[in-house]
């Protein structure tokens, strides 16, 4: 009786043990996250901008980013990563040295308009700080070159 006794108790510790490590392993291995918001230069929400997370030239996580400019990509083990955000008429953005831990990573990026300067010496706009046309209004009127041009 007395050598089950110490079975048993030594069973019962075994499977604590075991359960304990278990237990540890999965609020240490828990889904590490990265998130945070992409605004434009007027700190407006940017939406569907790209946001990439990179290591050894390989792309490990992604996603775009909802209507108010906020992104979460999970699950991302823990390490150093590099984070790329890009947005068409946006210049990219790349930060590197992004150190993911247990906790939550948060990382914010502001966004600058792309201005593409041709070869004929001439300046395309691709981002209009004021805008041309009102939506919430539209009408039937016709601009001209030079309504659009006194605009800028």
């Amino acid at each position: 009786m007395e050598v089950n006794k110490t079975i048993l108790t030594s069973v019962i510790k075994t499977i604590a043990g075991l359960f304990l490590t278990i237990f540890f392993q999965i609020s240490t291995l828990r889904a590490q996250s990265i998130s945070g918001r992409v605004l434009n230069d007027r700190k407006e929400p940017m939406i569907s901008a790209s946001v990439m997370v990179l290591r050894n030239d390989s792309l490990k996580g992604g996603t775009v980013t909802d209507y108010d400019g906020n992104y979460v990509i999970k699950p991302i083990e823990q390490g150093i990563y590099h984070i790329q955000v890009v947005s068409m008429g946006f210049d990219s953005v790349l930060q590197t040295g992004v150190r993911v831990s247990v906790n939550e990573t948060k990382l914010n990026f502001n966004m600058k308009p792309h201005i593409i300067k041709c070869f004929f010496d001439q300046t395309i706009i691709t981002h209009c700080p004021k805008p041309i046309f009102d939506m919430d209004y539209p009408s039937k009127t016709t601009y001209t070159r030079e309504d659009i041009n006194h605009r800028r």
